[in-house]
C-alpha cells in the first residue's frame, strides 16, 4: 500500500489522516435512457422525479432528481417553449436544492461510499435535454466536489461500452 501522512498542521501529528492512493475509485458516467445501457457499469441509477416504469436492472433514485415543484416548473416552462430561455433560473434553484436538501447529501455520501469500493456507476434519466437536463448541473457540481465524472457524449474520454 502507499501512502501518505497528511497533517492539518505541522506541529500536531495527531489530527494526521492516511490517505490510501492505492485503493480503487469507481467512475460516474452521465448518461440517458436511450444509451445507459451501453455502458459497462456495475450500478445503473435512474434519477428522475416521477417515474412510472423504472427499467429492469436499474435503481430509481429521486433523492438525485429535482424535487417535485421544480420538476412541474420545469414541465410548465418547457410546455410554454420558454424552458431554453429560463435554464439559468432552473439551474440556479436545482443547485439550491442539492446543496440544501438532506436527501441529496445522503445520496451524495451513498455514492461516495460506493465509489469508494470501486464500482462504476452511470447515472441516466429520460428528458432527453441534453445540456439543459438537470444530470448536466448535477456532473458539474460532483466534479467541484471532486468526483470523476464522465459523459457518454464527451469524446475525450471512450467508454467502456459492453460486448
Amino acid at each position: 500500500m502507499i501512502c501518505f501522512m497528511v497533517y492539518k498542521h505541522w506541529r500536531d501529528f495527531k489530527m494526521s489522516k492516511v490517505i490510501d492512493l492505492s485503493s480503487k475509485r469507481g467512475k460516474i458516467y452521465i448518461a440517458d435512457i436511450d444509451n445507459y445501457n451501453e455502458i459497462e457499469a456495475d450500478l445503473y441509477i435512474y434519477c428522475t422525479t416521477y417515474a412510472t416504469d423504472v427499467p429492469q436492472g436499474t435503481i430509481h433514485a429521486d433523492q438525485l432528481a429535482p424535487s417535485y415543484e421544480l420538476y412541474i416548473q420545469k414541465n410548465t416552462w418547457i410546455d410554454k417553449g420558454v424552458f431554453r430561455d429560463r435554464i439559468s433560473d432552473f439551474k440556479d434553484r436545482y443547485m439550491q436544492e442539492i446543496t440544501t436538501r438532506e436527501d441529496y447529501s445522503n445520496a451524495i455520501e451513498r455514492l461516495r461510499e460506493l465509489l469508494s469500493k470501486g464500482l462504476d456507476i452511470v447515472l441516466f434519466d429520460d428528458c432527453y435535454l441534453g445540456d439543459y437536463c438537470h444530470l448536466q448541473v448535477l456532473k458539474e457540481y460532483l466534479k467541484e466536489i471532486g468526483f470523476r465524472v464522465f459523459s457518454p457524449l464527451n469524446k475525450m474520454y471512450p467508454l467502456k461500452v459492453k460486448r
